[in-house]
C-alpha cells in the first residue's frame, strides 16, 4: 500500500513538473481566437479592442505591429507585420507559422504586395500614386531608391515619409523592401519628374523584381486596409470615402 502511494506521488510530482507553460505565439492565437467574430467587425483600427489586439501582439514581440484588410461580413485578413525593421522579421515568421485554422480569416506574415492603385492616409497628409515618383542606383547588392514625394516639405517631412513607406510596402511588399531595397532617399517632387528622368511609383515593381517592362499591377481587391499603428491607413482604389485613417 505504501508503495503504492509512493509511486502515485511521484506520478503526481512528475506531472506537475513536465507541464509546459504555453509560449507567447501560443496566448496570442488563444486571445485571438476568442475575439475573432468581434475582431472580424472592426472597420477602424481604434478603439478598445484594437487596441487590445496591438497590446496582445506587443506581448509576442514589442516590434510587431497588424494591418486588417477586407470589410465586415467578409474574409478577412490578419496581416502581422515588423513594421519594415529587420530584426523582428523572425517574430512575424514564428507568429504566422504558430496561428491555427481560424474561420473567415487569412493569416499573412508581412505586408504583401496588394499593388500602387490607392492612396494613403497618414494623420493629415494624404499621398496618391501620382505624388510619389522615384530614380534608383547601385547599393551594393541592392537598390539604391530615391523618392520624390509631392508636398514634401521640412513642417511635414516625418507623415509624408511615413505614407511613402506605407505606399512602398504595398507596392513591393514588406519582405522585399528590407531584403532587395538599401538606402531611401527623399525629395520634394520636382514640377516636370519625367523630364528629371524620374520614373512613376507605378513602374518600381519591374523595377525590383528585374523586369524589364514596368508593371505596376492592380490592387487585388478594394478593401479599407487598416493598420495597427497610430494615424495611419491606406486604403485602395474604389474604397469607400472619408472612412477614418486609424
Amino acid at each position: 500500500m505504501r508503495r503504492a502511494v509512493a509511486t502515485f506521488s511521484v506520478l503526481l510530482v512528475t506531472t506537475v513538473c513536465c507541464r509546459v507553460a504555453p509560449t507567447r505565439e501560443a496566448v496570442f492565437w488563444t486571445w485571438f481566437q476568442g475575439n475573432a467574430s468581434e475582431l472580424a467587425k472592426l472597420e477602424v483600427a481604434d478603439g478598445p479592442l484594437a487596441d487590445a489586439l496591438a497590446a496582445n501582439l506587443r506581448a509576442v514581440d514589442s516590434g510587431l505591429v497588424f494591418e486588417l484588410g477586407g470589410r465586415a461580413g467578409e474574409p478577412r485578413d490578419f496581416i502581422i507585420s515588423a513594421d519594415g525593421i529587420a530584426d523582428t522579421f523572425p517574430a512575424v515568421e514564428r507568429l504566422a507559422a504558430a496561428a491555427p485554422e481560424l474561420a473567415g480569416w487569412t493569416v499573412i506574415a508581412f505586408r504583401p504586395r496588394i499593388g500602387t492603385g490607392f492612396l494613403v492616409r497618414y494623420d493629415d497628409f494624404e499621398l496618391k500614386p501620382d505624388d510619389l515618383w522615384f530614380s534608383t542606383e547601385p547599393d551594393g547588392d541592392r537598390i539604391g531608391l530615391h523618392l520624390y514625394i509631392a508636398g514634401l516639405s521640412e513642417e511635414n517631412r516625418g507623415v509624408a515619409i511615413g505614407a511613402s513607406f506605407i505606399m512602398l510596402d504595398s507596392a513591393i511588399g514588406e519582405y522585399d523592401v528590407v531584403t532587395k531595397i538599401g538606402f531611401i532617399e527623399h525629395h520634394p517632387l520636382p514640377r516636370e519628374p519625367r523630364l528629371d528622368g524620374l520614373s512613376p511609383f507605378e513602374a518600381l515593381p519591374a523595377v525590383v523584381d528585374g523586369q524589364s517592362t514596368p508593371n505596376g499591377g492592380a490592387p487585388s481587391n478594394n478593401a479599407l486596409k487598416l493598420t495597427g499603428r497610430p494615424g495611419a491607413a491606406r486604403a485602395c482604389a474604389g474604397a469607400a470615402p472619408g472612412l477614418p485613417a486609424a
